[in-house]
């Protein structure tokens, strides 16, 4: 069975996780926001998946993970 990779790196003094699995790599949000709130790292992860930025990169990624082309939106890439 694959075991995925932990590391850590330090990053302004704030520990964050690293997990390789599959050739991916992982970031832990929880220990970024750990670092700007320590007391609410819900709050932060929470709006940062409000953003709508957000959702687009991650329709965008799960779009072209499932072999779609990107689509042109009018005035839009």
């Amino acid at each position: 069975m694959y075991q995925p990779l932990k590391a850590t790196v330090s990053v302004k003094g704030t520990e964050i996780t690293v997990l390789v699995h599959r050739e991916e790599d992982y970031i832990s949000l929880t220990d970024i926001a750990r670092h700007r709130n320590p007391d609410h790292t819900d709050d932060l992860i929470r709006n940062w998946l409000r953003n709508r930025n957000t959702i687009e990169s991650v329709g965008r990624i799960l779009r072209e993970r499932a072999g779609h082309r990107p689509r042109v939106v009018k005035g839009k890439k």
